[in-house]
C-alpha cells in the first residue's frame, strides 16, 4: 500500500472536523455512549501515528484497534444520548451500535470487499454483509 491522502495531517483534520460536527449536532461528547466513543480515539490514534511518520499498514493496524476497543468498551458505559438512552441503566452490558459499526468501518478501511462462499437460491455468490433476501433480488 503506498502513503496517500488517508494518512496525512489533512485527512486527521478532517477527521476531527467531522467529529465536532457529530459532536455539535448530537449534543454529544465522548462518554455519552455514541459513536464517538470510537471515532476519538481511533481519531487521536491515528493522529499520533502520523506524526510518527508510519507506514499505512501500521496506521490501519492501530486504528483499528483502538476503534474496536473503544467501542467494546461502551458496554460499561449508560447511554446518554440517542435511541439507547431511552432504556437507561439497560443500555449497561451492551455495546453501542453505532460505536460498534464505526469500527467495523475502520476495522475494513483499505480492505477488498469479503466474499463468502455460500450461494443464494439460484447459485449466485452472496456477498458478506448482505441478506438472503437482498441477494434473491439482485439483478
Amino acid at each position: 500500500m503506498t502513503r496517500s491522502a488517508l494518512f496525512d495531517t489533512e485527512f486527521v483534520a478532517m477527521l476531527w472536523a467531522a467529529t465536532e460536527g457529530i459532536k455539535a449536532r448530537g449534543k454529544s461528547d465522548l462518554g455519552d455512549k455514541t459513536l464517538l466513543d470510537a471515532l476519538m480515539p481511533a481519531t487521536d490514534t491515528l493522529e499520533a501515528e502520523v506524526a510518527a511518520g508510519r507506514d499505512p499498514e501500521t496506521l490501519l493496524a492501530r486504528m483499528s484497534l483502538v476503534a474496536r476497543a473503544s467501542a467494546d468498551a461502551t458496554s460499561t458505559l449508560q447511554a446518554r444520548r440517542g435511541r439507547a438512552s431511552y432504556t437507561g441503566e439497560r443500555s449497561i452490558g451492551s455495546p453501542d451500535p453505532g460505536a460498534r459499526s464505526s469500527s467495523c468501518r475502520t476495522c475494513t478501511r483499505g480492505s477488498p470487499p469479503r466474499t463468502s462462499t455460500r450461494v443464494d437460491g439460484r447459485g449466485h455468490p452472496w456477498r458478506t454483509g448482505t441478506t438472503p433476501r437482498e441477494a434473491d433480488h439482485r439483478e
